[in-house]
């Protein structure tokens, strides 16, 4: 199919039965994401940053891990931030970045049962004229942080001197997602439905290359990621609910489309240790696992190969189906998911059966 942009407009969504498990946090949670634990391990600690609350905060949970894992997650750590978590990631097994609305950058670590604040900068240090990020990506040691202008300032967290290494202003378009493809490498996804790949060592005034997310409509693009075992294959979200595919060495003629959730996809997570396993949420409240994205893309996990749309219709199986409250953002560690909903609720959903 080389040449073409090839759409799937429909496929099955097989239910599948887990043990499902929730929580009632009494925040609304917009990030959850699990402390990294070696692979094999289950992981038994998460941490969430929560969104339009008056006091909004870092929780530290632990969750148990016995024979029956029995018993509610437990909040054994909350720190008080100023503004909306907008995003949250780890930087390794212990220590992650956070992101909030009224503009600072948090730098934790997680110690036993405590979140001990390592550093925080905020806009005026990064030298921008934005009040706030709107999310981020690291890679590297380096953070790419998106601004509500529509700049993205790059910059090493580890630095003492808090000075920017690059600046890029792609315009006021909204920049609602931001990924590393290689360390030297940035993919940006707008509201308007542009994605633009941007190379660090060369001139940052003018991306290396540009192009739709629907080159049929203005589709906002809300989440970006590299596929793990070939960068060169970016795969991102839109508005609509659909999921798309793009080969970079021809953005031209390898993009595919997905037609998948009912309303906008707000999370996209690929498994850590087995990366075939693809995991989408929405604001129409559903979860999906993709169990063959791998083998959609026509590739293998144990050899590179070149991109091709594969032969297979997706694997999808629903593990939570839609719902009043939308789903903000999911994780998976081991066999086990988490997702954030918006009715102040986490689900956990165990037993995954990966591929």
């Amino acid at each position: 199919m080389d040449g073409s942009i090839t759409s799937f407009s429909s496929f099955d969504s097989k239910k599948q039965y887990n043990t499902i498990e929730r929580a009632y946090v009494h925040v609304k949670v917009n990030r959850a994401r699990w402390v990294p634990v070696p692979d094999g391990q289950s992981a038994s600690q998460l941490v969430t940053g929560s969104y339009s609350e008056l006091n909004n905060s870092l929780d530290l949970w632990t969750c148990p891990r016995g024979k029956h894992d029995e018993g509610a997650p437990r909040a054994v750590c909350t720190v008080q931030v100023s503004g909306d978590v907008t995003e949250l990631k780890f930087v390794d097994p212990q220590t992650f970045l956070a992101s909030t609305g009224k503009g600072d950058l948090l730098l934790f670590k997680v110690k036993e049962e405590q979140l001990e604040e390592i550093q925080k900068w905020d806009t005026t240090q990064m030298l921008c004229d934005a009040d706030s990020f709107t999310g981020f990506d690291v890679a590297d040691g380096v953070v790419a942080l998106a601004t509500t202008d529509g700049q993205i300032v790059c910059f090493p967290y580890a630095d003492s001197s808090n000075a920017p290494s690059n600046m890029i202003k792609p315009g006021k378009d909204g920049v609602k997602a931001v990924s590393f493809i290689r360390h030297h490498e940035i993919a940006l996804g707008n509201l308007r439905g542009q994605i633009s790949i941007w190379d660090l060592r060369e001139n940052i005034f003018a991306p290396a290359i540009t192009f739709p997310y629907n080159a049929d409509s203005a589709i906002g693009v809300t989440r970006l990621s590299p596929f793990p075992l070939q960068k060169h294959i970016l795969v991102a979200s839109g508005c609509d609910g659909t999921i798309a595919t793009w080969d970079l060495r021809n953005v031209t003629n390898s993009q595919t489309i997905y037609a998948a959730h009912s309303k906008l996809v707000s999370d996209l997570r690929f498994h850590d240790m087995r990366p075939g396993n693809l995991f989408t949420c929405s604001f129409a409240g559903d979860v999906w696992h993709w169990n063959n994205f791998d083998e959609l893309l026509g590739a293998s996990t144990s050899t590179s190969q070149s991109f091709s749309v594969g032969a297979q219709k997706p694997n999808v199986l629903c593990l939570l189906p839609e719902k009043k409250f939308p789903v903000n953002s999911i994780d998976v560690c081991g066999d086990t998911l988490v997702s954030a909903c918006d009715n102040d609720l986490l689900v956990f959903i165990k037993s995954l059966k990966l591929k």
